[in-house]
């Protein structure tokens, strides 16, 4: 048995690959990949808050709220030890994955949320 995996889209979070078996089309499946930047990562646990921000901009926790805000004396007060030893890629997903007008500022993450900046 021959299997092949096409990637056919991706949105920063998931995959979607199409199975191919003995050359027949079996499908499609989807993939959680954890983002990952360098040696760095967003622990899976968080992925569900910063696309609830993105996508339905529901306001998150402190930490990531400081994140956004490009607020790093307060990123770094708020994290935990997992999150504060992996701050660069918060930064590097929002930098090359997040609309440039959601993150930046507090006041970029208030428009945000509240629907000013579309």
């Amino acid at each position: 048995m021959k299997i092949h995996l096409r990637a056919d889209e991706a949105n920063g979070t998931h995959t979607r690959f199409t199975v191919f078996m003995d050359g027949g089309n079996y499908g499609q499946l989807w993939w959680k990949m954890t983002y990952r930047f360098l040696n760095f990562y967003i622990p899976e646990r968080m992925e569900d808050g910063i696309r609830r921000y993105i996508d339905e901009r529901v306001r998150p926790g402190d930490f990531l709220q400081a994140v956004i805000s490009n607020n790093l004396k307060e990123a770094v007060w708020r994290a935990d030890e997992e999150n504060i030893n992996n701050l660069p890629a918060y930064v590097s997903y929002f930098y090359n994955e997040a609309p440039s007008n959601c993150w930046g500022s507090k006041e970029k993450m208030e428009n945000w949320i509240g629907g000013y900046n579309d």
